[in-house]
Parts: C-alpha cells; sequence; structure tokens
C-alpha cells in the first residue's frame, strides 16, 4: 500500500494542507507537475488530492481536510 499527497506550489489550498500531512508518517508528497503520470493513474482533477493506492485498487479525497479525517482515510483498509 502506497499513500500519497498530491500538491502544486501555486495551490494555495496545498499550502495550507502540506503541514498537516507532514505530521502524518509515511505519505509521499508529490508535486503534479513532476509526477503526470501518476496523476493521470489515478485521474486527478482536484488538488489537493489524497491517495491510497493498493493491489486493489486506490481510493482518492480531495480538498482541504482536518488531520482526523485524512489519518481516518489513510488508515483505512478497505477499498
Amino acid at each position: 500500500m502506497v499513500k500519497y499527497m498530491f500538491t502544486a506550489s501555486w495551490c494555495g489550498n496545498c499550502q495550507v494542507m502540506k503541514p498537516i500531512i507532514e505530521q502524518i508518517p509515511n505519505i509521499a508528497i508529490m508535486d503534479v507537475d513532476k509526477y503526470p503520470l501518476l496523476v493521470q493513474k489515478f485521474n486527478l482533477m482536484r488538488i489537493p488530492a489524497y491517495v491510497v493506492d493498493t493491489e486493489d485498487g486506490f481510493r482518492v479525497e480531495t480538498g482541504i481536510k482536518d488531520r482526523e479525517t485524512l489519518e481516518n482515510f489513510y488508515n483505512e483498509q478497505e477499498i
């Protein structure tokens, strides 16, 4: 299982969320401008985007969230 946050330097909401994500262990922070193939793979249309990628599929959430909501999203096992 791989956990991502997709962000961009030009995205104001991303800059708000980045310090929260940095407090949650094992989240790869990915710049959408540097990883367009991953953006396409997960069909991301909005950022910030949070992705959990497993062998069985992936889940995506977007937008401003509180830390508890994000921790629950990233730790939920069901896809």
